[in-house]
C-alpha cells in the first residue's frame, strides 16, 4: 500500500471509542504517549505560538469527578489515558513579563489558543489511532468549567476546552456515516441544496444511533440537542 493510501485508510477508519480495554491489555506507557504528543505538536500552529497544554489526569478520584461533570461519561474513568486539552495564554504572558514586553490578551489570542489546541489534539488522535488505539473527545467537560478549573487548580490563562480519552479499544463499533460533503462545502451555493434535503441526513444519523440512542453526553446534558 502506498503511503498516501495508508494515511487515507487510517483517516477514513476513524470512529469514536467509548468502550476501552482494561487491565494490562489497556495500558499505555509514558513513552508511547510522549510520541503521540510530539505528533500533536507537529500540527499547524498560528505563528508557532503553540498556545495549548495537555494535562494528563492520573488520579482516579479526579477522573471520577470529571466523568460526573461531563454528564456521567464512564469512559473518562476507564480509558488508559485521559487528557484535559487546554488553551494556554499564560506561558507567553510569563515570557513577556520576564522580557519586560507587553503581552496582549484579547479575543484573537483566545481564538488562536482554541484553534491551535484543536489541531494539536486531532494530530495526537491520528497518531494514537495509527498505533491501533481508540479515542473519544469529551466536550461535556464544558458543562461546568468553573468546577473543572477548581478541581485541576488551573492557573490564570490556562482554560480547559475538552477532554480526550485514549487507549486500546474493546471490540470497536461500526462507523457511522458522516454528513454528506455537499453539506459542508458550499462555495456560497446553498440555494442549490434545499434545506428540506437535510431531513434525509438526519434520518440516517438517527437510525445509526438506534437502538442505543445518542451518546450519554447528549442524553444527560439538557443544553445539548440531537439533530
Amino acid at each position: 500500500m502506498r503511503r498516501g493510501e495508508a494515511v487515507w485508510s487510517a483517516l477514513m477508519a476513524h470512529r469514536t471509542i467509548r468502550d476501552f480495554a482494561v487491565g494490562e491489555r489497556g495500558a499505555v506507557d509514558d513513552a508511547t504517549l510522549a510520541r503521540w504528543v510530539r505528533a500533536g505538536q507537529a500540527a499547524s500552529t498560528s505563528s508557532h505560538v503553540q498556545a495549548y497544554a495537555a494535562i494528563r489526569v492520573r488520579d482516579q478520584h479526579e477522573r471520577a469527578r470529571l466523568a460526573e461533570l461531563a454528564g456521567g461519561q464512564a469512559q473518562v474513568e476507564r480509558a488508559a489515558v485521559f487528557l484535559v486539552i487546554c488553551g494556554d495564554t499564560r506561558r507567553h504572558r510569563l515570557v513577556a513579563e520576564a522580557e519586560g514586553t507587553p503581552c496582549v490578551e484579547n479575543f484573537e489570542s483566545f481564538l488562536v489558543a482554541t484553534i491551535d489546541a484543536a489541531l494539536f489534539a486531532q494530530n495526537l488522535v491520528v497518531a494514537a489511532e495509527a498505533d491501533g488505539m481508540g479515542a473519544c473527545y469529551i466536550g461535556g467537560l464544558r458543562n461546568d468549567l468553573p468546577a473543572v478549573d477548581a478541581l485541576l487548580e488551573l492557573p490564570n490563562g490556562v482554560f480547559p476546552l475538552f477532554g480526550l480519552c485514549l487507549g486500546p479499544p474493546a471490540p470497536p463499533p461500526a462507523t457511522h456515516p458522516d454528513v454528506k460533503p455537499r453539506r459542508v462545502e458550499t462555495r456560497h451555493e446553498q440555494e442549490r441544496h434545499p434545506h428540506h434535503q437535510q431531513g434525509t441526513d438526519n434520518d440516517l444519523h438517527r437510525s445509526n444511533f438506534a437502538p442505543s440512542g445518542p451518546p450519554s453526553s447528549i442524553r444527560n446534558n439538557p443544553r445539548a440537542g440531537f439533530i
